[in-house]
């Protein structure tokens, strides 16, 4: 995105600083504290779970999302998707759960509404698989999306300009509006669902690309810097 900016201006780009946002880091949960949070959510130990976050609004596509899903359910019926925040409009909600009903998912996809930051990470702690997808773009950085890749859960995101910063080892690109977007989220879901030790290790990079670069600290310490570089001047 820096990149781009300074090509834009040209010659009359000014200084351009970039400082990644840091979040709080979630403690790292061991095998027996999700399987704790999963019975305690009624799920069993070998459920794929899948999970959204953020305000539900129609740059979200969950149209795809859920329609990805349904396919995917038919193969993996051991699956549900949670879809965790609330409608901005009400005729997208019965869009919505109109499709839904139509894929007849409605059992499978459920709506928790938004939750408090504790009860947020519990249903993270239990997630397989994220999907984070925004387009059109308005170039925002998602603190759920960090949040989730620092409790390890591997992401589906759009291919657009704000994602195209997270690395491929734990964000997977979707491009939007092609005829393949929604077979290249089942594509995601069935590879992650068949190969739980790539999930692991994906797992682990998200944890550790989080660790190196959004944390508060490091955050703070590149305000500080810039801050003294413009008072030399």
């Amino acid at each position: 995105m820096k990149q781009k900016l300074q090509n834009l201006l040209g010659d009359h780009s000014p200084d351009i600083f970039v400082v990644p946002m840091g979040i709080e880091i979630p403690p790292a949960l061991d095998t027996d504290k999700r399987r704790q949070l999963r019975h305690k959510l009624g799920l069993g130990s070998k459920t794929f779970v899948l999970v959204s976050f953020g305000n539900i609004t129609p740059n979200r596509r969950l149209d795809k999302a859920i329609e990805a899903f349904a396919w995917f359910h038919q193969m993996y019926p051991d699956s549900v998707y949670f879809i965790i925040g609330h409608f901005i409009e009400t005729h997208h909600k019965e869009y919505i759960l109109n499709t839904v009903r139509f894929y007849n998912v409605d059992k499978s996809v459920h709506f928790p509404g938004y939750l408090a930051k504790d009860k947020f990470y519990e249903y993270l702690a239990v997630a397989d698989m994220s999907i984070n997808l925004r387009h059109p773009s308005f170039g925002e950085t998602s603190a759920s999306l960090l949040r989730a890749l620092a409790m390890g859960i591997p992401a589906l995101v759009s291919d657009t300009n704000q994602y195209k910063e997270y690395p491929d080892s734990c964000t997977f690109k979707i491009q939007p509006d092609t005829p393949y977007e929604v077979d290249l989220i089942i594509d995601y879901l069935r590879f992650f669902a068949e190969h739980p030790e790539e999930r692991r290790y994906v797992a682990e990079q998200a944890r550790q690309y989080i660790l190196q670069n959004h944390t508060l600290p490091l955050s703070a310490t590149r305000y500080i810097s810039i801050y003294k570089s413009l008072l030399k001047k």
